[in-house]
C-alpha cells in the first residue's frame, strides 16, 4: 500500500513538468540557466543563478520556476556543472513556451579576482546582450551581476 501511494504522489509531482512542451498555465516568459562555475564548484553555480534569479524578479520579469528548467536541461541532455551553449540555450528556451527571454553564462575565479558573464537572448536566438564583469572578492558577484543587469554602475 504504502509504496502505491509513493509512486501515485510521484507521479502527480511530476506529471505538470511532463507538459512543458505543450501548453502550460505558467505566466513566464524568462528562462535562465544554471551559470556554468565547471564541474566542481556545483554550489557556486547554484547561488550565483540564485542571486541571478532574484534580480531578473526584483526587475519585474516572469521566470521560468527552477523544476521546468531542470527538466528542459534533463531533455536537452546538458546537466547541472555544465557549460550551456549558445544552441543548447536557445533550443532549450524555445521548448519553453512564450519564452522571449533566455539567459545563459558562466563564473570564473582567478586567485581572488571572479569574472561573471552573462548571455542575453532573445526567443529566436539573436544576442540582446553579452558581457562580462569581474572584481574581487566573493561578495563581488553579487553586485557584478547587478552591474551586467544594469542595476547599478
Amino acid at each position: 500500500m504504502a509504496k502505491t501511494s509513493l509512486l501515485f504522489l510521484l507521479v502527480i509531482s511530476v506529471l505538470p513538468l511532463a507538459v512543458f512542451a505543450q501548453e502550460t498555465d505558467v505566466d513566464a516568459d524568462t528562462a535562465i540557466f544554471y551559470l556554468y562555475a565547471g564541474k566542481d564548484k556545483i554550489n557556486l553555480s547554484e547561488v550565483s543563478t540564485s542571486y541571478l534569479r532574484t534580480a531578473m524578479l526584483y526587475m519585474g520579469y516572469k521566470l521560468w520556476p527552477i523544476p521546468y528548467i531542470k527538466k528542459v536541461m534533463e531533455w536537452a541532455d546538458v546537466s547541472l556543472g555544465e557549460k550551456v551553449s549558445h544552441e543548447d540555450a536557445l533550443k532549450m528556451g524555445q521548448k519553453l513556451p512564450n519564452t522571449v527571454n533566455i539567459i545563459y553564462g558562466s563564473i570564473s575565479k582567478s586567485g581572488s579576482t571572479y569574472t561573471v558573464s552573462l548571455t542575453w537572448l532573445d526567443g529566436d536566438g539573436s544576442v540582446v546582450k553579452s558581457s562580462e564583469k569581474g572584481g574581487k572578492g566573493e561578495y563581488s558577484i553579487s553586485s557584478s551581476i547587478d552591474s551586467l543587469l544594469g542595476l547599478t554602475e
